[in-house]
């Protein structure tokens, strides 16, 4: 599960690399400095989404991941033709502020849902919302992926998803090291490049 809306989101940063470069929660340093780490601590979390499709899309120029956004206004929505492989995060409102983030890979005919809780089906929303992006019938599938260990990684694993896609790979086929993901997810938001998570072929 993650979160959404007028919470913050704060994927990129461990606890442990917060107190060891000393940032308090109005992102100064002891010595008055404003912090560029706790800046991109700030942003919301959908704005950390649409900028990783930013990202992606340089790396795969014929994805067109659209707004998170737009699942709250679903006519903003840019149809995909069929054929058209196409990757796209969405998220699930839950309940209240609490809510899950998955990653959905069209490859032309059939939709792949790469959930980490594996929970074999798509909120209405999360219907609605691919309905519109692919207005012809399609079939969604969701194969078994490595399951997150706790109640806030959904947003890492989204994003790890989407970059082995990227990178010509089946998510389902990856085992990830988890301790590396978070400071992996930093370094691609810092460096505005999508890199290759650490993982191994499961067996």
């Amino acid at each position: 599960m993650g979160v959404f809306g007028r919470l913050h989101f704060y994927f990129p940063f461990t606890s442990n690399e917060q107190s060891e470069n000393n940032i308090s929660s109005n992102g100064l340093r002891p010595n008055g400095t404003s912090s560029p780490y706790k800046r991109h601590l700030s942003l919301p979390v959908q704005d950390h989404m649409d900028i990783f499709h930013e990202i992606l899309k340089k790396k795969r120029k014929e994805f067109s991941p659209q707004s998170v956004l737009y699942i709250q206004n679903l006519r903003r929505i840019k149809l995909i033709t069929r054929e058209t492989p196409n990757l796209q995060i969405l998220f699930d409102h839950g309940y209240g502020d609490i809510g899950h983030w998955i990653c959905t890979y069209f490859d032309g005919n059939i939709n792949h849902i790469y959930d980490s809780l594996n929970r074999n089906s798509l909120s209405a929303q999360q219907e609605q919302y691919l309905k519109c992006l692919y207005p012809f019938p399609f079939k969604n599938v969701f194969p078994q992926v490595q399951q997150q260990t706790n109640q806030y990684d959904c947003g890492i694993y989204a994003i790890a998803f989407a970059t082995t896609i990227c990178f010509n790979k089946n998510p389902a086929n990856q085992i990830y090291h988890i301790p590396d993901m978070r400071t992996h997810a930093e370094q691609i938001f810092l460096t505005k490049t999508l890199m290759e998570f650490p993982s191994i072929p499961k067996d």
